[in-house]
């Protein structure tokens, strides 16, 4: 437990400082991964897939964050146009 508790600190520890040294839309999509290991880790320890609203939510929160990203792309793509960089 006590081995647990460390590594959880020390994830979250790295985390922090990922947030302070990139942009949250460059770090979104290893964040999603999420999704994909815990289903996976889920059906083999567990041998349970999720239920047709949890595959929904996960659905609308992934291309939120899509939506998202494009949306950002598109905004500075606009910004670079009006103001060129020197």
């Amino acid at each position: 437990m006590v081995l647990l508790g460390a590594f959880g600190t020390i994830g979250h520890y790295l985390l922090i400082h990922a947030y302070a040294r990139a942009p949250a839309a460059v770090l979104a999509p290893f964040v999603y991964t999420q999704f994909i290991w815990s289903i996976g880790v889920g059906f083999l320890l567990f041998a349970n897939l999720p239920d047709g609203f949890t595959w929904l939510g996960a659905a609308i929160v992934s291309m939120s964050g899509v939506y998202t990203a494009y949306r950002e792309r598109v905004r500075r793509a606009g910004d670079s146009a009006v103001n060129p960089p020197a």
